[in-house]
Order: C-alpha cells, then structure tokens, then sequence
C-alpha cells in the first residue's frame, strides 16, 4: 500500500460563530456568568465551543485593564488549549510559525552565524562562531552577549524567533548590541540564505583509526527537513558507484522532521511493510516501494538518547528488516504531530498519530533499544531542573575524568567546566553549565568514537 501522506486541512474558524449563545443585548446572559457551570465528558465539541465564545465575549465588553482585541484573545484561548494537550502539541502565531517553519522544516535559513545559550539575565551568551559567517567577519566572539537587535532589548527573547521575524519583514542587515568584558559596542551583520544540508557522506577511516574495508559506507543524516530523503539518494548512489555494499548509517543526535521524509528514504533501502499508523480515524499500514532488490547487504544504525521521532520510525523499520542497531537507547517519540492553520489567528501544531512498528512494537515513551550496547553517559537533556546530586550528571563528570565521590567535588568539577567556559565559578547548576557539560560529554564521545569503532566491528563481521 502507499504510504499515508499527511494532508494539512484548513480549519476556518469565524470570530462570529463562536459568539452564538449571546443575550439580545450582545453580552453573555447573566445565568451563564453569575451560575457555577461545568462542561461534563459527554459535552460536544459545539458545547466547548459555545461555552468559550460566551467567555471571550464577556471579556472583551467588560474587560477594563487596557486595550484587548479578538484575535489575542482567540490566541490566548487556543494557546490554552493546547497547554492541556502532550509536550508536542502547541499554538503558533504567523510570526512563530514562520520561525518554526525556518528551524525545524525549511531547507533554507537565516543566520547570524552564532551558537548560543540564554544566560542567567535573560540574553544571548555566545558559545561559539561558525566559521565564514557574517559573525565571525563581524569579529562577535564565543563569551560575548548579545543584548540588543536593531536598538531594541532581547532580554527572555529567543533570538532564532527574532532573526526569523525580521528576514519575513526583508530585513537582512540588523545591528546587534554586545557585550564583552563589561563594555559594550555595537556590530552590524548581514543576514544571507543559507542552504541547509541534512545528509554527509563521512570517512569511516578517520573514525576507527586505521585501515578499513573498502565496501563499507558511512553516511549521517542530521535531521529530517525538506528534501532529505533526495539528498540521501544522491549520497547513496554517489556511495554505491563507489563499489559500496554495506551502510553504516549514523542517526545520533537526529531529533527527527518530516516523518514521510523518513519514509521514502525506507523506499531507498528496504522492501516491503515499514509500520502501522495509528489515529482517531484508524490505523494505516506503511509499506515501501522498492523496486528491486535492496542496495546494501547489511546496514548497522547508530543511535543515542537524541535520536527521536521520525529517526526512531527509519531505526525500528531498518531493525525489522534485518538491519542492527549499535549505542544507546533511543528517545521514545513515536508520535507525529500535524500543523494545520486557524483562519488568520495562527497554527496549530497537535499530535494526530502514533506510530508502531511492523510487528506493533511500541516506541512512544519506551525508545529503542540498542543490539549491541555501549557504554556511554547519556546527554542531559533537561538543562533547568538538573541538580548536583543527580547520578545522571554524576555519571557525564565521571566520564569526564573529574572524581565526583563527594559534593565538593561535584562543585570543584562544575568550576572547573565553568571557567572553561569564561562562566560565573559558581559551582552550582544552571542552563549555561549544563550546556557546557553537555558540550564537554559531546567532545569526548565524538573524540573516542567508541559506537563508530563499535559498529565497524559489527558490520565486518555481518
């Protein structure tokens, strides 16, 4: 069967018709304000409805605490909504859609040209520069703050969502107010297109340390975005014409996309059911149109604690195919989320689907688990509620190098990372240090190559 194209439907939503259940008078009636009122679990959807169309429009004729439209209201209805719904599930504004659209979909992006976490007042504390970018022409150093866009403030702004605002306004050349070693200057940097690239072919022998067989290709895919599945083709066959007959095929760190992405590039690689589909509506059974026999003999895939979503579906649909699977436990979304507009008010983002494999395996909130396991701390992935007793931070120190068997020591490594750094030698945990930790862990793991050199050891012997 083909596979289940998701179709985005548009939801027109008239301001109008929620405002049905009104008094003659235009204002809700007063039953329905002054009585203690609940929605039971048989209400319908039209019950909900009317029920917040009587609610926005007592707000909006008798709201006196400043000026208050429709569509901020229906925003912040919607946006409440979703607040109730999974962690995947959320509202956008146009303006926040187009930033979503530009970081996670899009193969094309706006840049400054910097990596940077939020520091602990609010603004943009520069971790690195990327090389031939207008930041580094710009001379913006890794340990600089950004504090200001074009003269305006960013304190608690996110400065991807910014950048994505100004190039929709077709505002390429912006002023940026930094700060470094307690002065503070103004740079201008010109924001360019640049093409995102989502697929690489690598050097297996810079990985293992010596010499390698020949007919083994080592390709990465970092995310799924638009076009990944093209890109993965035109790598492969570049592969294959190489003489090329096994695939090690490295998924670490790749949060997931575009799920159908995923699927067509099962189409390049195996034959056959790749997953069920499950909804409201059903369930769909995926299956891949290969035509022929399949390109690689064997196929080992690399994971690690990030590799997510749409990366777990291409993981289980390879594993069930004969394919193995070398390093860590995978995530556990094995869920797809549909993005669907509301009138002019904004999109919403909503998990539609749950996603099993073949054999109705279970991935959402369970992961993957690896054939062939290797020892390494996972990374810390929430960086706000981490503490210096946790044994998951205990156990990255201790990969580190760093003898954690008491607290002090805890807070003498974290200094230790933190001056590093150039950040406060605080000795405590906070989003900057947990960063920097992580930063630190992805240094090691991608130095000692242990689930590179793992999986070589697998495939030779397949």
């Amino acid at each position: 069967m083909k596979r289940f194209i998701s179709i985005v439907l548009g939801i027109a939503i008239s301001v109008n018709t929620l405002f049905t259940c009104l008094a003659d008078n235009g204002t809700p009636d007063d039953t329905a304000v002054s009585q203690e009122s609940e929605l039971s679990d048989e209400a319908t959807a039209k019950d909900a409805g009317e029920y917040v169309g009587r609610v926005l429009e007592y707000i909006y004729s008798n709201y006196m605490g400043g000026d208050i439209d429709i569509e901020t209201l229906v925003q912040g209805a919607v946006r409440g909504m979703t607040d109730e719904l999974d962690a995947y599930s959320e509202f956008f504004t146009p303006e926040e859609y187009y930033g979503f659209y530009k970081e996670t979909v899009s193969n094309e992006s706006y840049m400054i040209g910097v990596k940077y976490v939020s520091d602990d007042d609010g603004y943009a504390y520069v971790i690195d520069v990327l090389k031939d970018t207008s930041a580094e022409k710009a001379k913006i150093k890794a340990g600089d703050t950004i504090k200001k866009i074009n003269d305006n403030d960013i304190k608690d702004k996110n400065l991807v969502d910014i950048v994505n605002e100004l190039t929709l306004k077709g505002k390429y050349d912006i002023k940026l107010g930094i700060e470094r070693d307690g002065e503070e200057f103004d740079v201008t940097v010109n924001l360019e297109p640049v093409e995102k690239k989502s697929v690489t072919s690598l050097d297996l022998k810079k990985y293992v340390n010596g010499k390698v067989d020949n007919d083994i290709a080592f390709i990465r895919i970092d995310g799924f975005i638009l076009d990944t599945n093209k890109e993965f083709k035109a790598v492969m066959d570049e592969e294959l014409k190489k003489g090329k007959k096994k695939l090690i095929l490295d998924l670490r760190s790749n949060g997931g996309g575009i799920m159908e992405e995923a699927e067509l590039i099962c189409d390049y690689l195996i034959k056959g059911e790749i997953a069920t589909l499950k909804s409201k509506n059903g369930e769909i059974k995926v299956s891949s149109e290969l035509e022929g026999e399949p390109p690689f003999e064997k196929i080992v895939i690399l994971t690690d604690c990030i590799t997510a979503s749409a990366a777990e579906l291409l993981t289980m649909s390879l594993k069930e195919n004969a394919a193995v699977t070398v390093g860590q436990k995978t995530y556990g979304k094995g869920v797809a989320q549909e993005v669907v507009p509301i009138a002019d008010v904004g999109f919403l983002k909503m998990t539609v689907q749950e996603y099993f494999s073949k054999t109705n395996k279970k991935i959402n909130t369970i992961g993957i688990e690896p054939d062939y396991a290797v020892n390494i701390p996972n990374y810390i992935i929430d960086l706000e509620s981490i503490d210096t007793d946790s044994e998951e931070l205990i156990a990255v120190l201790k990969y580190l190098g760093y003898d954690c068997n008491n607290e002090d020591a805890v807070t003498d490594a974290l200094k230790d990372i933190q001056n590093k750094y150039s950040l406060k030698e605080t000795g405590i945990t906070d989003e900057l240090t947990i960063s920097a930790v992580n930063t630190e862990l992805s240094y090691k793991v991608n130095s000692e190559n242990k689930i590179v050199k793992k999986a070589y050891e697998v495939i030779k012997d397949m």
